[in-house]
């Protein structure tokens, strides 16, 4: 049972005014904090620092390592490039290979794939590359030293041989290219005239830079690490781009059979299709302002275009609409895309229907992660349910004991409010990666999170522990999740005490930053700290961030709220005693709580009203459909997806999430700490006020949210977030308002048709 217990009204229990500026103040220091590696831990009359242990960031290794290597591990390039006829001669076999190392690695045969790719590693192009990502999946996944030593290794064996297999330049050719490349980030790679295994080095050499870029970002933290690798991934990208550039000009010369002629078979199409989408999604999803500062050196992320791309390599083909989103609802147009000729290129490689089924579980895994994984996540418009299932069906059927594809059937289930079912799925998860535990521990946290959406709070301590246990990617967040579900169970306040104090020496960086959550999750430690050991509801604020509400029953929204309910009604007895005086509260922090419990209902309500599965799940063409009956009663919704919907109902209750996070923004300026609730009450109640048809107090709230202030009805007075110029887990919000906003955009154009 939930502690709802509200601590009594004792001044000495909470922090005096001195306390809480002091707690301002350390929250203005964290950047010092980054910089000097250290963070601030309670101890007793104030805190203490502790550095940040580097001793086990440096097992892991540096790019400086790949140098390192034994000599039977490295890469002999003139060896290799005396065997250029044969390597030729053996790519489609080789390619063969690897395509069986694929099945077996899909369905769970991990260590046979590994035994299988060794047995050509460092003598074939597609044997070593292949080894390289899945070396780098398995320390993305387990984020262990030895793992990602290996991974960085790898990716460099991958390097060296697609370099030595790439076409040799002249010493002052290769100079000329290397500083034009540095200054304008294009590169010459043409694929006119070079050999079939060439043209595949040259996707290799990109995919391996990229790959080792994106894990040293992970692993090394000082500036100049960053630059550099933010180099290779452009370079890499333009590779990429001009690679797709050469494929328009053979089919705009000779059409679908210019790329026979030219030497470009269906494993190659496939892999510069899929990184050319995988780079535009994840660029679509940022935030505008970053979004324009990657295009000035040279980058371009139009979402349309990224998953039409990844459509055709994995096989799923595009029709009229497809084309017609390309050609029209692009907001920022790439010059690739505004090619009627790329658009003539894709239907007509989608129309062959000749898919390699090298990467075609590459292609299927992000369309996944974008359809399932992200659909609740952010507000996107072209969400495609359908699709996923058809993916996932297809794939499931193909391998059915796939821990990849059983990851992402759970994941469907928690999308569409399951959590028992996708618990199940899970578990099946962890018992086919027992050779290899640490596979599993995505699932764990998956787990834990439907324990959560279940106040299963035995459950997520239990989770959260095995994570803290034996997984490196977050101590901080797990050791918190443990705490705060013991504060949630009633335990005692030792206990609880024990855990938070722990948590600040857990911290990471990740690219040279600190990990925002974890300085969330900090920073809850130290407001915990200085409150004399007292918390509310802090299991509910830390999974709102991690999207559990979501996830919830209709059952447990209700449970929850009548939690809130309870919660408010105590902080309400404690004002009552201060009514003679409306400027003295029970205690500095009072608002910061009375705040929390509002907006917590304020998102839970919400979600009661409308799920997932009635609303972010469905076409955007019926969630327009919604929208127009919410705001005019006389409209016509004969959607079936919603034929058991109470109309009003719904709409009582979305004006009441509305009255719960309008509480919060209207007592904000008496919040002392927690000023992320307001940007976030702004971001919520713009959600709520989309789907009641309001979409210009929509747009207006996620402006006020994203611009960091609140500009109510009261003239002039700007008031800026308690002098912060960034809130905690800010960029989160940028990326859900960057979203939100091109939702709301194309459901106008939608509903002025």
């Amino acid at each position: 049972m939930l502690n709802t217990k509200i601590a009594p009204m004792k001044h000495s229990s909470y922090p005096d005014n001195k306390t809480v500026e002091m707690i301002n103040d350390q929250e203005e220091q964290d950047r010092f904090e980054e910089e000097t590696g250290k963070a601030m831990v309670e101890k007793g009359n104030g805190s203490i620092e502790f550095d940040v242990d580097d001793e086990e960031r440096s097992s892991y290794g540096s790019e400086e390592d790949g140098n390192s290597e034994d000599s039977e591990n490295r890469i002999n390039k003139k060896q290799i490039r005396n065997q250029i006829k044969t390597l030729e001669n053996n790519l489609d076999s080789d390619i063969k290979e690897v395509e069986a190392a694929v099945e077996l690695f899909l369905n769970s045969k991990i260590l046979e794939s590994e035994a299988l790719l060794k047995s050509k590693n460092l003598k074939s192009l597609y044997h070593t590359h292949a080894l390289s990502v899945l070396t780098t999946i398995k320390s993305v996944l387990t984020f262990e030293p030895p793992d990602v030593k290996a991974a960085l290794e790898s990716l460099r064996s991958s390097i060296d041989i697609s370099s030595a297999l790439r076409k040799e330049q002249s010493f002052v050719s290769s100079i000329v290219t290397g500083v034009f490349s540095t200054v304008t980030g294009s590169q010459s790679s043409s694929l006119k005239g070079l050999s079939r295994l060439q043209k595949h080095a040259e996707l290799i050499y990109a995919e391996a830079n990229l790959l080792k870029a994106m894990l040293c970002l992970i692993i090394d933290t000082n500036i100049v690490a960053f630059v550099q690798q933010g180099l290779n991934i452009r370079n890499s990208y333009n590779v990429l781009r001009n690679m797709y550039k050469c494929m328009e000009k053979f089919h705009e010369e000779s059409g679908i059979e210019g790329f026979e002629k030219e030497g470009l078979d269906a494993t190659l199409i496939q892999g510069v299709l899929l990184n050319m989408g995988c780079f535009g999604l994840t660029l679509s999803l940022l935030p505008s302002k970053s979004l324009r500062i990657l295009e000035l050196v040279g980058f371009s992320g139009d979402r349309n275009f990224a998953l039409i791309c990844l459509q055709v390599a994995g096989g799923w083909g595009m029709d009229a609409t497809d084309i017609q989103q390309l050609e029209t609802r692009s907001r920022r147009v790439s010059e690739t895309v505004k090619s009627k000729t790329g658009h003539a290129m894709l239907k007509d490689i989608a129309k062959s229907g000749k898919v390699s089924h090298l990467r075609k579980f590459l292609c299927d895994l992000y369309l996944l992660v974008y359809h399932v994984v992200l659909c609740t996540n952010l507000q996107l418009p072209d969400i495609n349910l359908n699709l996923a299932t058809q993916i996932l069906n297809q794939q499931l059927e193909k391998h059915p004991n796939s821990f990849v594809f059983l990851e992402f059937a759970g994941r469907l289930n928690q999308t569409q409010a399951n959590p028992v079912a996708a618990i199940k799925d899970y578990e099946r998860v962890v018992s086919l990666c027992c050779d290899l535990r640490n596979l599993s521990h995505t699932s764990y946290w998956d787990i834990g999170i439907c324990q959560a959406a279940l106040l299963d709070w035995d459950g997520v301590y239990k989770s959260y522990g095995i994570l803290f246990e034996e997984s490196k990617w977050t101590k901080a967040v797990y050791r918190y999740i443990m705490a705060v579900a013991l504060h949630a169970k009633g335990s005692s306040q030792d206990e609880v005490c024990a855990l938070l104090e722990e948590v600040p020496k857990y911290m990471k960086k990740v690219a040279g930053k600190s990990v925002p959550i974890e300085k969330f999750v900090v920073r809850k430690c130290r407001k915990y700290a200085m409150q004399k050991s007292r918390l509310l509801l802090p299991i509910f604020e830390i999974f709102y961030f991690l999207h559990v509400y979501e996830y919830m029953t209709q059952e447990k929204l209700r449970e929850a709220i009548e939690l809130f309910d309870k919660s408010f009604e105590g902080l309400n007895r404690q004002l009552d005693s201060f009514v003679e005086d409306e400027n003295f509260f029970p205690y500095p922090t009072f608002y910061d709580d009375m705040c929390s419990v509002k907006f917590l209902k304020g998102v839970a309500l919400y979600n009661l009203a409308l799920p997932a599965t009635q609303y972010s799940l469905l076409d955007i063409k019926i969630q327009a459909k919604l929208i127009n009956r919410l705001k005019d009663s006389n409209a016509i919704c004969d959607a079936e997806e919603l034929s058991s919907l109470d109309f009003n109902n719904v709409k009582h209750t979305l004006m009441k999430a509305v009255e719960e996070l309008t509480y919060v923004i209207s007592h904000a300026d008496k919040i002392k700490l927690d000023h992320w609730m307001l940007p976030f009450a702004k971001y919520e109640r713009g959600q709520i006020y989309m789907r009641l048809g309001e979409l210009e107090k929509a747009k207006q709230d996620f402006e006020t949210a994203s611009n960091g202030y609140l500009e109510e009805d009261f003239g002039t007075v700007k008031w800026v977030l308690g002098g912060r110029k960034k809130p905690s887990m800010g960029n989160m919000l940028q990326i859900s308002l960057h979203n939100a906003s091109a939702k709301i955009e194309y459901l106008q154009k939608i509903m002025e048709i």
